[in-house]
C-alpha cells in the first residue's frame, strides 16, 4: 500500500509541502501513489483559495524540485489553459512547471494567476489592518483562526469596544473559502494594503474612525513582521486549540506569538 493514500487531502499550501517532505524523508517510493496510479487528481489541495490536484505519477524529483522551491519560499502561478482543461501550476518569476511535479487546477483558466493566497489574500488583509492602524484607526482588531473543519482560515474584523458607540455595523469577516475576493476586491499581488484598506473603509465606515491604542498597534506590528517572515497565517482559535501558549504562526506550525494586550 503506498505512503500516500489516493484521495488525500492537503489543506493548503503549506499543508501539502508537510505532507510531500514526509513523503519524501519517509518513503523510498518513485512516484506519490508508490506507482499504483497514474490518476490526476490522485490528492488534492487547497492552494490559493483554489482547488489543485496532484497526479499519482508525480515524481521523487519532481516532488524534490517542489520542495527546494517552496524552502525559497517561491511564488506558484497557473499557466493560462488554451484548450479549456485544468491548468498546470507553475513556480517562480518568470514561471516556470517542474519536471516531475503535475500539479494542476481543477478548473481552467484564461489568463495568468497568482496562488500564493490564502497566504497572498489573507497577509494583504492583515497588512490592510496595519495601513488602517498607521491612518489612525488603531481601533481595528483581527481574530484569525481555523475553520470547524480544519480546512480554511478565517479572520473576523472588528471595532475595540467602545471605539464607534452604536454604529453598525462594526465587523466584517473573511475566509479562504471565499477565494481572492475581499468585500468585493478581487485580491492579487497588484493589490497594495492600502488600496484594500480604502476598500475595508468603504464597507466599513467605522474602521476609518480615529482611535488611538500603541500597546495594540506595538502588538501588532510585530505580529505581522512574524507572520511576512514565516510566509504563514496566524491563529488565535480552532477546534482543539490550546490558547495558552498564545496564537501560533502557521496551522500546526508551533511558532507561537503572544496573545493581544487586553
Amino acid at each position: 500500500m503506498p505512503y500516500l493514500a489516493p484521495g488525500q487531502r492537503a489543506t493548503d499550501l503549506s499543508d501539502l509541502t508537510r505532507l510531500l517532505r514526509r513523503w519524501v524523508q519517509e518513503t523510498s517510493e518513485a512516484t506519490v501513489s508508490g506507482g499504483t496510479s497514474t490518476h490526476p487528481a490522485y490528492l488534492t489541495a487547497l492552494v490559493g483559495g483554489v482547488e489543485c490536484v496532484l497526479a499519482g505519477d508525480t515524481t521523487r524529483a519532481g516532488v524534490a524540485a517542489f520542495l527546494e522551491r517552496m524552502d525559497r519560499r517561491t511564488s506558484l502561478w497557473v499557466v493560462p489553459s488554451r484548450t479549456g482543461r485544468p491548468c498546470r501550476v507553475a513556480f517562480g518569476e518568470p514561471a516556470e512547471v517542474l519536471d516531475g511535479f503535475f500539479l494542476y487546477t481543477e478548473q481552467p483558466y484564461w489568463s495568468p494567476r497568482l496562488l500564493d493566497a490564502p497566504q497572498l489574500v489573507g497577509v494583504r488583509l492583515l497588512q490592510a489592518v496595519a495601513a488602517l492602524h498607521r491612518r489612525g484607526s488603531q481601533h481595528v482588531r483581527v481574530s484569525p483562526g481555523m475553520s470547524p473543519s480544519g480546512v480554511y482560515w478565517r479572520v473576523t474584523l472588528s471595532a475595540a469596544p467602545g471605539s464607534v458607540g452604536d454604529e453598525k455595523p462594526s465587523q466584517l469577516s473573511w475566509s479562504s473559502g471565499s477565494g481572492a475576493d475581499v468585500v468585493g476586491v478581487d485580491v492579487t499581488a497588484a493589490t497594495t494594503p492600502d488600496a484594500l484598506a480604502d476598500a475595508l473603509v468603504a464597507a466599513v465606515p467605522a474602521f476609518g474612525r480615529p482611535w488611538r491604542d500603541w500597546t495594540y498597534t506595538g502588538w501588532y506590528a510585530e505580529l505581522l513582521a512574524l507572520v511576512e517572515r514565516e510566509g504563514r497565517l496566524p491563529v488565535s482559535f480552532a477546534d482543539w486549540f490550546d490558547k495558552a501558549p498564545g496564537w501560533e504562526i502557521g496551522w500546526g506550525s508551533g511558532v507561537r506569538f503572544p496573545p493581544p494586550p487586553v
